[in-house]
């Protein structure tokens, strides 16, 4: 959907310091749409804006979770755990270890995608997915989109369009596929995310 002067002027004016889920509320926009429209218009984040995100992901020294949400790890620590000081016999791990035999690989896994595994683990080893994932670190400053940190050491490229839809739209089925393939390192399909808010995307948005 084309973007209107309103709503692009109320970008221009709100987009260095209103985080993009609010936008997307506001102008009824997806996330992608908000942040593809503010790149192509060479907007960002404010410093302050940036540094407050990055600081209010953190939890601090002595900073608690609501009792409601607060996971009581001192509850079952030590000899408080039930399991303490107990381990199974040689019978149990082996009965265990054959009961999930087959369950959790191949088509049983939740996340079988056809046996295109062990291909994107291949393609993301080659020199070429290498050079992809630099250039885009290097146009985002090697710093999350999201939260703003540079710490370096845990930073990921992103696909935009999931990297197995890619290989998948393009039958791409050998190795060789890939040099073939220029929308598979087009880097306006990749973002930088640190990889905290890399997990937290795909908690929230799933992996499909």
């Amino acid at each position: 959907m084309k973007w209107s002067n309103k709503e692009i002027n109320y970008l221009i004016k709100n987009y260095s310091n209103v985080s993009n889920d609010e936008l997307c509320k506001t102008l009824n926009r997806s996330w992608w749409g908000v942040f593809g429209k503010a790149r192509n218009l060479g907007l960002k984040k404010s410093k302050q804006y940036m540094k407050n995100k990055s600081y209010s992901t953190q939890i601090k020294k002595g900073q608690h979770l609501s009792p409601e949400t607060e996971f009581k790890s001192e509850d079952i620590k030590g000899k408080n755990n039930p399991f303490y000081g107990k381990h199974h016999t040689k019978e149990t791990r082996k009965k265990l270890s054959e009961s999930n035999i087959g369950k959790r690989t191949g088509e049983n896994n939740n996340k079988w995608k056809g046996g295109i595994t062990s291909l994107t683990d291949k393609i993301r080893k080659t020199n070429k997915y290498k050079e992809w994932r630099e250039k885009i670190y290097r146009r985002d400053n090697y710093t999350c989109q999201l939260c703003g940190d540079n710490s370096g050491g845990n930073l990921i490229a992103h696909h935009i369009v999931y990297f197995h839809n890619l290989i998948e739209s393009n039958n791409i089925k050998i190795l060789s596929d890939i040099y073939k393939c220029e929308e598979l390192w087009d880097i306006n399909n990749g973002i930088t995310f640190c990889d905290k808010c890399h997990e937290g995307f795909h908690n929230k948005n799933g992996y499909d």
